[in-house]
């Protein structure tokens, strides 16, 4: 076979690999959005957020040396006859990062939809709490018209208490003249 030939047959192989990882490089784009909103809504989750942007950063070091070894592939494409072996070794090894990749991506999925259930759940007890504070102030505006009431009572016991007192005392006064 000539070096012609061999090219011919890593070619498209080295195209596939280019489209895998620029897939890659818009999923990863694609996640780091998703983590800033999530950063944004669940600060008091930050040890998880700060857990995700560690294993993100990490992800971006992978993809990093994966394009390292892809330049690599390319000097060195006059040695390709001798070296073939290698590389789809080296390719089989890339699919398999590949495929943790998205496994863990998948995880990170669930993550994120265990906790967008978990703010549901606490959106739920706020509206709870909310309700329950409402109908406590409800019930504090009926006290006060109780209260209010019994004081509109006092008053009226109050006044009728002062009209048998100054009652009492013109009797008296009547009493001692004679």
């Amino acid at each position: 076979m000539t070096p012609s030939q061999r090219l011919d047959q890593i070619e498209p192989v080295i195209a596939e690999l280019i489209a895998k990882v620029d897939f890659m490089e818009k999923k990863l784009e694609n996640l780091t959005q998703v983590v800033l909103n999530i950063g944004r809504i669940v600060e008091k989750q930050s040890d998880d957020i700060t857990f995700l942007l560690k294993g993100q950063m990490a992800m971006s070091g992978k993809i990093d040396k994966i394009e390292g070894r892809l330049d690599k592939i390319e000097v060195r494409l006059d040695k390709v006859d001798v070296r073939l072996d290698r590389i789809e070794v080296r390719l089989d090894r890339m699919d398999e990062r590949f495929d943790k990749i998205d496994a863990r991506l998948d995880r990170m999925d669930e993550r994120f939809d265990k906790i967008d259930d978990r703010l549901d759940r606490m959106d739920k007890r706020f509206d709870n709490i909310d309700a329950r504070l409402d109908s406590m102030d409800e019930r504090f505006e009926k006290i006060e018209v109780g209260l209010e009431k019994m004081d509109e009572r006092f008053d009226s016991l109050d006044a009728n208490v002062n009209k048998i007192a100054a009652t009492q005392d013109a009797i008296l006064a009547i009493l001692t003249k004679n």
